[in-house]
């Protein structure tokens, strides 16, 4: 990664940092952390709009933290005089719809990896990115602690290393442009979690997301999918 790269996700991240800090300052929330497993698919298709079939499902590691917020906190209008206070008291449904609704901002690192062979030749892509993760959703509650969530989910990832390994030959994917640019991923999550106490909630979710670069005739494309399964805790002040 050179310069330009290092301060452009260097600045986004700093950026990031300072919004988590104004969020928590002014709003009742939390903090999750998470690790998984991406099972990843690459897309590549020729100038000739060609698609290549060789190329297998790879696994890699994952993990983020983040910051969920409701969109209001219902507890800190018991008893409250104010208008806005008055309004969500005097309209209980509205409250309680936004009360369920969240949404998410955080720092994540994946590895989106992907094997395949050409003519009994094999190969392998390894690559380590860094980035946002945001999202918008609702949680219910199913009782006894038990919660269910589905979340609309954005990240934006930027390509820290990469090797491409072909017939013993090793290629640095700093130097490949289809990997070494930013990367928007568009897609969702379904999550299940289990209270342990007022300060602790355990949770596990699944994720589903892609980048959709467009088709340009006579210019190679490429894009990845992929699926994650990931375990973490949130902790709840």
């Amino acid at each position: 990664m050179n310069f330009r790269d290092r301060f452009s996700l260097t600045a986004v991240l700093a950026v990031v940092l300072f919004l988590f800090f104004q969020v928590n300052c002014f709003s009742q929330g939390g903090w999750k952390i998470g690790i998984g497993n991406n099972l990843t698919d690459y897309h590549f298709l020729s100038s000739k709009g060609v698609k290549a079939d060789y190329f297998k499902l790879g696994a890699g590691s994952s993990a983020f933290i983040s910051s969920e917020k409701a969109f209001l906190d219902t507890s800190r209008l018991v008893g409250g005089t104010d208008r806005k206070s008055i309004y969500f008291q005097n309209n209980r449904f509205l409250s309680k719809v936004l009360s369920r609704l969240y949404y998410e901002l955080g720092i994540s690192y994946n590895q989106y990896n992907a094997i395949g062979d050409v003519q009994s030749i094999g190969f392998r892509y390894q690559t380590n990115y860094l980035g946002l993760v945001s999202g918008l959703g609702l949680s219910m509650p199913l009782g006894k602690g038990i919660g269910f969530g589905i979340k609309g989910k954005m990240l934006a990832q930027q390509l820290l290393q990469g090797t491409q390994e072909l017939n013993s030959t090793f290629l640095d994917l700093q130097q490949d442009l289809d990997f070494n640019k930013p990367f928007i991923f568009f897609g969702g999550s379904v999550e299940l979690t289990k209270r342990v106490n007022n300060g602790i909630i355990l949770f596990v979710q699944g994720d589903q997301y892609s980048t959709y670069r467009s088709i340009i005739a006579n210019v190679k494309n490429f894009n990845i999918s992929t699926t994650n399964i990931s375990f973490g805790i949130k902790f709840i002040p």
